[in-house]
């Protein structure tokens, strides 16, 4: 679905998970989980996968505003560890951690 500015959301979304589109169809349809194991963000905190297939297969537009407020507590967390980890001195540290790992912010201890 694009929006008055043409941004193509539901490709952002799918590349922000990695998956083509003709996968978001069967991979999530009976998945419980949340989106990202261990999230604190309130659309993992309270629907599953499956619930966000079934939106985003029906084309309801809180499909969209689920997956944004995913998208942006993980781009403020990052941001917010950046700043951190500049402000403690730990920045090539962090840098290499997060190259090491998948998903994994925390700043290191000095």
């Amino acid at each position: 679905k694009r929006t008055s500015d043409g941004f193509d959301t539901l490709s952002y979304h799918m590349h922000f998970w990695k998956l083509p589109k003709q996968t978001i169809s069967t991979r999530f349809a009976d998945d419980l989980d949340p989106l990202v194991a261990g999230c604190v963000c309130y659309t993992c905190q309270n629907h599953s996968r499956a619930y966000l297939h079934h939106l985003l297969d029906t084309k309801e537009m809180l499909a969209e505003v689920l997956l944004m407020i995913h998208n942006l507590t993980h781009y403020l967390q990052f941001f917010a560890n950046l700043r951190e980890s500049l402000k403690r001195g730990v920045y090539e540290q962090w840098k290499l951690s997060l190259c090491q790992s998948n998903h994994n912010y925390s700043v290191p201890a000095q």
